[in-house]
């Protein structure tokens, strides 16, 4: 299921030269991927990361409370000013 922040990471130049075990280990580099996507992007991979990661026990997904409680905040801000 991370496969889509794996891809990203890779698209946007965050991952380097290490391998999917180190990426997915790595919390600051996974919150930085996040922060490179556009804000419905980033919808989408949080609310994925959401569902997996708090429904199954089993799940793939890295933890990505920070970037989620970033994103709220941030979504909460722009419904204010609109």
């Amino acid at each position: 299921m991370c496969n889509l922040l794996i891809q990203t990471s890779k698209r946007n130049g965050a991952v380097g030269g290490r391998d999917r075990r180190r990426q997915r280990s790595d919390p600051e580099a996974n919150e930085e991927t996040v922060e490179t996507l556009e804000h419905e992007e980033q919808e989408q991979v949080l609310s994925l990361w959401l569902h997996h990661f708090a429904y199954y026990p089993s799940s793939d997904w890295p933890n990505l409370h920070a970037s989620y409680s970033r994103w709220c905040t941030d979504s909460r801000r722009l419904l204010i000013h609109h």
